[in-house]
């Protein structure tokens, strides 16, 4: 039988499937193979699955084991299938990374015991997740979370779960190693704490769009992975709008107001104001042509959509829009396995899931080790034509997962300007502009001097 791992969370929102991400990573460059497996679904597409199952590389077997309406017409029946199911799902595997349920059922205020439950049922090692975070975002103190992984731990051991190891997520950064250190010394087993990222909880402008019906009439579609960082409704003059607008935020513009539309898309292209994530009109007025022919002529990129739908519905469903995590997008997924790499010991959680190393050289585990290679002995890639958004998302890939230093070469205000559109975090990059005068003259100046030994290039040439 393969090593099952279970990585499961005592309550919603606790941002479990970045630390399954970066399990699943570190699993993989450790076994043969990995399979996935989520024992209970909701229904419909489970983007958290496919997900995890992409970047496994996992066969078509892997899957859902029931959904929560089978859980509740017979929950004995619903561990059998579960059990036939993930035996499906480890077929041909090393390792099974199991998924537990992502707390959309309210009707079940027991659910973490059922999780608690099919862990046992499958034999599987539990890593479990805590939430640092209250539903509202608040922070939660060192002591609530810890109240929270003893109670959890109770269920598990009411279940004859095993347990070896706790990650708090989504932690102040401020207050990582107190933490840390308080759910570790009362909980009485190893833990880890990952730091709250903001840019990982923010939805992305295209799942805003998705909740609010929204389809988009200009702009690039590529400029729809950038993160949301929160909604302007602008159903005011323009002046009374400028002064609300927010850096990454979606604004949310009744349709027939076109002056407010033009003055946010200005304000987007002005260096002093902030660079929003898109518009949303309301209301499902059309863009007249003259309107149209305008925005032509100003040359903007960023994403205008329209929705049917009225003010209030639209904010409504802008704000619950939610994070699809690594599901996004691949700089996403990206940023979560770094995040999970930098802050939990990953070689020791292995270890205590008593996984033996497989020596078959997997082409996943060639792609780990060749990472865990690359950051071993940090190097400086320069990579030119910055302008390039596939330039920039590999670089923003690369400096996430820390393989190596990046050095872009382009003009800093439009590499820098263009990454934030795309919702690419590449802060640590050095941007260098091989047009820069001081620049010029060196690169020049040491050109010279290393053809100098070869003589001038017009030697020799008669002279007209």
């Amino acid at each position: 039988m393969a090593t099952r791992v279970m990585v499961t969370s005592a309550e919603g929102g606790s941002g479990k499937s970045t630390i399954a991400a970066g399990l699943l990573e570190a699993l993989t460059g450790t076994v043969g193979s990995v399979g996935v497996f989520r024992p209970i679904g909701r229904g419909g597409v489970d983007y958290v699955l496919d997900m995890l199952r992409s970047h496994a590389g996992a066969s078509e077997g892997d899957g859902v084991g029931v959904d929560y309406a089978a859980v509740h017409a017979d929950r004995d029946a619903a561990l059998a299938r579960i059990l036939e199911r993930c035996a499906e799902a480890e077929r041909g595997h090393d390792a099974v990374l199991i998924v537990g349920s992502d707390y959309t059922d309210v009707g079940t205020p027991t659910e973490f015991a059922m999780n608690a439950r099919v862990a046992a049922t499958l034999a599987a090692s539990v890593v479990l997740v805590l939430n640092a975070r209250n539903p509202d975002g608040s922070p939660r103190t060192a002591d609530q979370i810890a109240e929270i992984g003893l109670t959890a731990m109770a269920e598990l051991r009411a279940e004859h779960a095993h347990l070896v190891a706790l990650v708090v997520n989504r932690v102040d950064p401020g207050e990582l190693d107190a933490v840390t250190r308080a759910v570790r010394e009362r909980c009485g087993m190893p833990a880890w704490g990952v730091p709250d990222d903001a840019a990982l909880t923010a939805p992305l402008l295209g799942s805003v769009l998705a909740a609010t019906d929204a389809e988009l009439v200009r702009g690039q579609q590529e400029l729809l992975d950038r993160p949301v960082s929160g909604t302007v409704i602008a159903a005011m003059t323009l002046e009374n709008v400028l002064p609300r607008l927010q850096e990454g935020a979606v604004v949310i513009v009744p349709g027939d107001r076109v002056d407010v539309l033009i003055g946010s898309v200005i304000a987007h292209a002005s260096a002093t104001f902030p660079t929003v994530a898109g518009v949303i009109l309301n209301g499902g007025f059309e863009l007249s042509e003259p309107v149209m022919r305008l925005l032509d002529g100003m040359g903007t990129s960023l994403p205008i959509a329209r929705t049917r739908l009225g003010t209030f519905d639209t904010a409504i469903r802008a704000t619950r829009a939610h994070s699809r995590l690594a599901a996004d997008s691949p700089a996403r997924h990206a940023r979560a396995v770094g995040l999970v790499e930098r802050h939990v010991d990953l070689p020791e959680l292995i270890r205590l899931l008593r996984i033996e190393v497989d020596p078959t050289m997997t082409p996943l585990r060639f792609e780990q080790t060749l990472v865990e290679r690359a950051r071993a002995h940090r190097r400086r890639i320069v990579l030119p034509e910055a302008d390039d958004d596939r330039i920039l998302r590999a670089a923003a890939i690369v400096l996430q997962r820390g393989i190596a230093d990046i050095t872009l070469l382009g003009d800093e205000v439009r590499v820098r300007s263009r990454a934030a559109e795309l919702g690419l975090d590449i802060d640590a990059a050095s941007v260098v502009s091989p047009r820069d005068p001081e620049l010029v003259a060196r690169f020049a100046a040491e050109y010279r001097s290393r053809r100098a030994h070869k003589g001038s290039p017009w030697s020799g040439r008669r002279s007209s």
